[in-house]
């Protein structure tokens, strides 16, 4: 496990968005970390205080959302602001590059 001290988190289900954030993260010398899913990540960091966590909103299993609230009622983290960001579907990407209208 990475120290904490500095380490920023990254939870991603898409292992390329996931791979590509912590490469720019690491150019700029940063720490990082790198989990597949909310759950590995609370496996690998029982219990330890978190200073920066970017996570994917929509997850299979539990969601970023789920995840900042469970860190927050076990006080895991360190007071800070919250953004989320959404993606567009593989399925709106498919139909935007063809030139077909998304609904």
């Amino acid at each position: 496990m990475p120290s904490e001290k500095g380490t920023v988190h990254i939870i991603d289900d898409d292992e390329a968005l996931r791979e590509s954030l912590a490469f720019l993260l690491r150019t700029a010398r940063i720490d990082v970390a790198t989990y597949p899913s909310a759950a590995a990540f609370l496996e690998e960091t029982p219990g330890a205080k978190l200073n920066c966590v970017i996570t994917d909103v929509r997850m299979p299993g539990m969601s970023g959302i789920d995840l900042l609230k469970r860190l927050r009622a076990g006080n895991r983290h360190h007071r800070s602001g919250r953004r989320a960001a959404g993606g567009r579907s593989d399925e709106n990407r498919r139909h935007r590059f063809s030139g077909k209208a998304v609904r």
